[in-house]
């Protein structure tokens, strides 16, 4: 018997869903590209404030939220 057959792995799907596309999914996405620019930040040498607020701005720019519900639409 495969995953699929399996009635939890809906359940896990649905909460990775709800997770990465919820409410409260952006600032998560700000926290990650602040980590990311950390460690750039390290190893480049850049201002750590400077690539924090240039990540912040990819972010908002980018909208990963509503890509995903884009790509759960089309999943469907």
């Amino acid at each position: 018997m495969g995953l699929k057959h399996v009635r939890w792995h809906h359940h896990c799907r649905e909460f990775r869903w709800g997770f990465f596309v919820g409410p409260f999914s952006t600032p998560l996405y700000m926290c990650g590209a602040v980590l990311i620019s950390a460690f750039l930040s390290v190893a480049t040498g850049i201002n750590a404030l400077i690539l924090a607020v240039a990540a912040i701005a990819v972010v908002l720019v980018i909208q990963p939220k509503k890509r995903l519900l884009k790509i759960k639409t089309r999943a469907r």
